[in-house]
């Protein structure tokens, strides 16, 4: 599983096209994983020094407290709400919800 993890690192910053160059370019770029052991590992880890990416530390068994939770779940949260919405305006006419329930008796009946 480490090598894997070591393989995909390094096929990603040897590819020759513009994501190599803007990593290279840019030494802001910070990666963020988990603590799982193949992210971990002293082989990982000294690819990573070679390949100068800085890695953001993840607290342990603290999803609530990930980076990443900032910007997807609101995302996410927005996605849910704008599908909600559509789902209650064509439930909200009766023949469509007649026509779904009649549907699916008729697949249940199969």
């Amino acid at each position: 599983m480490v090598s894997v993890c070591v393989c995909l690192i390094v096929g990603i910053s040897s590819k020759k096209d513009n994501r190599e160059r803007r990593v290279r370019r840019d030494k802001d770029s910070v990666l963020q994983h988990d603590n799982a052991r193949p992210h971990i590992s002293r082989q990982t880890q000294n690819t990573l020094k070679q390949l100068e990416l800085t890695t953001l530390p993840h607290p342990a068994y603290s999803p609530d407290l990930a980076p990443s939770n900032y910007y997807l779940f609101p995302l996410l949260k927005k996605y849910l709400k704008t599908m909600m919405r559509r789902l209650s305006r064509m439930f909200a006419d009766s023949a469509v919800v007649s026509r779904l329930n009649s549907s699916l008796m008729a697949c249940a009946n199969k």
